[in-house]
């Protein structure tokens, strides 16, 4: 299963148990959703002989198209062990086990947003910095490239080549709906830092300008929402002159 929030994965459930006994099945669900909704899934399945495998998973779409995906699993080690295959190298470059406590994926999947909002974050101040200072995008690639490597230069082309704000139409990598969404269940678990907090204040805001313009945006728009609070406009030139509006 691959579904946009808890009630869609208890909708769709509640259709398979109508089925009747299913013994040595094993459903896998990519879903992001609450700990507890997981824990409930894997319940109601356990109560007709199936089994449960937690399997959220981390990457934007063009990650998805490469089948690089890193896959996040937590279920029977047994269940784990026969859906392997079909995972490494086929859809996805890898797995994170978790335990046998399905929940615990979910919590993971909470730890790996954080990581990739807040890398957007440096990131996207840091150009900010840059282009405030005059100084150019090259430059400030290159000190990423130097100091943080290829992960900081990806999350750098996603703002520069301004897929953070796809044109009219286009949908984004990974829509900033969602992340708002990831971000208030990861608010759920009980901690709330000042850096999450702030990252989902950002989402809002770039969902916010979005639905003003009549667009998408992605995650990654928090770069838009940075450049705002620093005196520039939202899009870079380079989204401007994409969009024919400079």
């Amino acid at each position: 299963m691959s579904l946009a929030d808890d009630s869609a994965v208890e909708s769709v459930l509640d259709k398979i148990l109508e089925v009747g006994q299913l013994n040595n099945k094993i459903i896998v669900d990519t879903s992001t959703i609450q700990p507890s909704s997981s824990a409930t899934a894997k319940s109601r399945l356990q109560e007709k002989g199936a089994d449960y495998v937690a399997a959220p998973v981390v990457g934007a779409s063009p990650i998805a198209a490469k089948a690089q995906l890193l896959w996040i699993l937590a279920g029977k080690e047994s269940s784990i062990e026969t859906v392997r295959p079909y995972i490494t190298g086929v859809m996805g470059k890898g797995i994170v086990p978790t335990g046998d406590d399905v929940r615990q994926a979910s919590y993971l999947k909470a730890v790996a947003n954080t990581l990739s909002m807040g890398m957007v974050e440096v990131v996207g101040v840091a150009h900010t910095l840059g282009e405030k200072a005059g100084l150019g995008i090259k430059t400030v690639e290159a000190l990423l490239q130097e100091q943080i490597g290829p992960v900081g230069l990806m999350v750098s082309n996603r703002l520069t080549s301004g897929a953070y704000m796809p044109p009219r139409g286009e949908r984004p990598w990974s829509p900033a709906t969602n992340g708002v969404a990831a971000g208030r269940q990861a608010l759920k678990s009980g901690t709330q830092p000042k850096l999450l907090s702030l990252i989902l204040q950002q989402l809002e805001e770039a969902v916010k300008y979005a639905d003003e313009a009549d667009r998408q945006v992605d995650a990654s728009a928090i770069y838009g929402v940075i450049r705002k609070d620093a005196g520039l406009s939202f899009e870079t030139d380079q989204v401007k002159k994409r969009d024919g509006s400079m």
